[in-house]
């Protein structure tokens, strides 16, 4: 029973928005796809609508793998199961132009496979919130928050399941006795937060490379709406001359490994244009500390003092010599 069929491609593609519950959504990308590669689920396509070129027929594919059932729920039916409304038809057709032939079955089967891989069978048209719409909506439509939730949980049930086994092989200690039923308990939770720890590298490799993709797509959407004309007119000269005087502010600031117990002495020593602090006044990564920044700013304000009162010792020094 095919659940997840939609007449048309129209249906289907209203389903698919209705269920991904995102107006900033649209249609980013339309594509002919020959059999080869609709294999792998749409794994960098999906969410997509995927209009079987044949029947005219469509599928919702909300994730890779995982389609829209007609009803609007998640199908139960497995990525094998859907490829066949493409792919039976289309070795159907290949083995009738080879049935007057007396050819083996497995030969048979390697050239029908070969033949149809790069048969065009379906249009598939890709949705995404683009480039310059909220960041947030981006996230969202991208499952990033999904993945976010999925990591922060493994860790916690890991965390969770760790505490556990060391309660046990504390209690087991306690107890004064060797009763190798608590031994295992803790060495199985223990190989759990072994698999479990494994499972948040992974979702935290989604989650770093999916928000660094979505930066670079920002950043590059935002480059190609510069006024092309403007940057024309304005020369190389002048951009030139950006970039010149970002290198040389950059050189003229003092940062890396700066506290405020050294920040006088690298003041005295290099006389830097500013100074660039960040980790020197955290209490943890990424917390400011509210003391640590008090002294910083002391300690600055105590080397701009004392060269403030040399400069006033130095000029009255000039003037009574001149007198």
């Amino acid at each position: 029973m095919t659940d997840f069929l939609y007449p048309t491609a129209r249906e289907a593609e209203d389903a698919l928005l209705l269920h991904l519950g995102n107006p900033g959504v649209e249609k980013t990308k339309i594509q002919m796809m020959p059999l080869a590669g609709l294999a792998a689920g749409l794994t960098n396509l999906a969410p997509a609508m995927v209009e079987i070129i044949a029947t005219g027929e469509a599928i919702a594919v909300v994730s890779p793998g995982r389609v829209l059932s007609t009803t609007g729920t998640i199908s139960k039916a497995s990525w094998k199961t859907v490829r066949q409304l493409w792919e039976a038809p289309a070795r159907a057709n290949e083995r009738a132009k080879f049935a007057s032939l007396n050819v083996g079955k497995k030969a048979l089967d390697q050239v029908v496979e070969r033949r149809i891989a790069q048969e065009i069978v379906a249009r598939v048209t890709h949705f995404a919130t683009p480039p310059g719409a909220s960041f947030t909506d981006q996230l969202r439509a991208s499952g990033w928050f999904t993945r976010l939730g999925a990591a922060v949980g493994a860790h916690a049930l890991g965390y969770a399941i760790g505490l556990v086994a060391w309660a046990l092989m504390g209690r087991a200690a306690m107890s004064g006795r060797w009763d190798a039923g608590w031994f295992w308990g803790w060495a199985i939770l223990l190989a759990m937060t072994i698999a479990l720890e494994a499972s948040v590298t992974w979702w935290q490799g989604w989650v770093s490379i999916g928000l660094g993709g979505l930066l670079k797509q920002r950043l590059l959407a935002g480059s190609l709406e510069i006024n092309s004309d403007r940057i024309r007119h304005q020369g190389v000269g002048q951009l030139l001359s950006r970039v010149l005087e970002a290198d040389t502010l950059e050189s003229l600031v003092l940062a890396g490994g700066i506290t405020a117990a050294n920040v006088g002495t690298a003041i005295a020593a290099v006389r830097p244009f500013a100074v660039d602090v960040s980790s020197g006044v955290e209490r943890a990564p990424g917390v400011k500390d509210a003391l640590l920044l008090r002294q910083f700013f002391t300690a600055v304000r105590a080397v701009d003092a004392a060269d403030e009162a040399s400069t006033l010792a130095t000029d009255a020094s000039n003037c009574a010599t001149d007198d």
